[in-house]
């Protein structure tokens, strides 16, 4: 007869019990000098917010140690002190260490140990500092030298250049990871470096939202990434599909009501801004397209110069994202909307709006009297009105 030893397995059905039931966590971990008494925290970047999920004092030796759950899929955190951060994307119950100097720019001379991707995104991080400081050095000699349309995009994408290129490398050898992700969604003054509006940078959209699709289905990320590609491509095709070469609407029209919520959520009525009889630029538009910061700087100016002679914009945004496009149009002065029907917009339809930007200038008695899809257009057409 064989003895088993029953203490042995309680022990060893304890200890799988334990084990079996001990949450899966990962660990961030490092040193931050010259940071005596700083906060530094650590944060969670969610689809449509961030979270703080930790924080510590730091002491003279800068050590410390965050452990967190580890997430059901990859998702991506940040270690703030102030205004500078540190980007992290965790996919397993990994350790992640951190070394930076508060004395020496903490978001730039840092060095971070623990996966392939953090690497990555580390490497677009700083790719994304150095065009983000190009593009502002660009913005101001703007202000001072006009261009158009196209000698801007072009200046754009010369800048964009440098990230792109790294970002694109990463998309191709992996599209479902953390990275990939990462690179798609990183923005300069507003503006998605890969334009989802663009057709081959929607390629790059589809690739990446295909692959979450397939690992991730149903979950937040997954779904947010899909509807930005799907969006986009329905308006990529429509815009394709009917080119317009004449600006003049045939016929003196009245407007279409248009009901539509603001970043507040406030419902704002087109018919409540008619009766103040002023001429009214009706803009459809969506932030999110590499043209938005001129066309937006374009009607910034027209709306500063003739606002006080009578002029007014409504502007109506075809944007999938609905927390991009609350960022983007928190400083804007004029009424600007979200049709949450994104490109399926019924209202842009009614309007006939077949690619974007197009404006229409509504007179002082509501009548839509002109179509304008260039903005060099725009200002010629309201001196005569005003």
């Amino acid at each position: 007869m064989r003895w088993i030893n029953y203490g042995i397995l309680i022990s060893m059905f304890g200890g799988f019990f334990i084990s079996c039931t001990q949450k899966q966590v990962f660990t961030v971990e490092g040193v931050v000098k010259n940071a005596t008494d700083s906060v530094l925290y650590l944060e969670n970047i969610g689809v449509s917010a961030i979270a703080v999920l930790d924080s510590v004092k730091l002491k003279a030796d800068g050590k410390f140690t965050f452990t967190q759950e580890r997430p059901s899929i990859p998702d991506f955190y940040r270690l703030r002190i102030a205004n500078q951060w540190i980007n992290l994307a965790i996919d397993s119950t990994e350790t992640i260490a951190v070394h930076a100097d508060a004395a020496s720019g903490y978001a730039k001379g840092y060095n971070i140990e623990g996966s392939e991707d953090v690497q990555k995104i580390k490497t677009l991080t700083l790719l994304h500092l150095q065009v983000s400081e190009a593009y502002n050095r660009f913005i101001e000699t703007l202000q001072q030298s006009p261009l158009s349309q196209e000698a801007y995009s072009s200046e754009i994408m010369k800048i964009l250049q440098p990230y792109r290129e790294t970002a694109q490398e990463y998309i191709y050898e992996n599209p479902a990871s953390t990275t990939a992700y990462f690179a798609l969604f990183q923005q300069i003054n507003n503006l998605l470096i890969f334009d989802p509006y663009n057709e081959k940078d929607n390629r790059l959209y589809s690739g990446v939202a295909t692959s979450w699709d397939l690992k991730y289905e149903n979950h937040p990320r997954a779904k947010q990434l899909h509807n930005i590609t799907v969006s986009a491509l329905q308006e990529i095709r429509r815009s394709k599909s009917h080119r317009i070469s004449n600006i003049e609407v045939k016929d003196v029209i009245s407007y279409f009501e248009i009901s539509l919520p603001d970043a507040r959520g406030n419902i704002i009525n087109l018919s409540d801004i008619i009766p103040k009889e002023k001429i009214i630029l009706l803009d459809f538009t969506a932030y999110q397209a590499q043209f938005s910061p001129l066309h937006n700087m374009n009607l910034g100016s027209l709306y500063e110069k003739y606002y006080d002679k009578g002029l007014d914009i409504f502007q109506v945004s075809l944007d999938a994202d609905l927390n991009f496009w609350q960022n983007a149009s928190d400083n804007i002065p004029w009424y600007a909307v979200r049709d949450p029907e994104t490109v399926y917009s019924q209202t842009a339809a009614r309007y006939n709006v077949e690619k974007l930007p197009t404006t229409f200038i509504i007179n002082r008695k509501g009548e839509i009297v002109l179509r304008v899809e260039q903005d060099a257009e725009l200002e010629k057409e309201i001196k005569k009105m005003l």
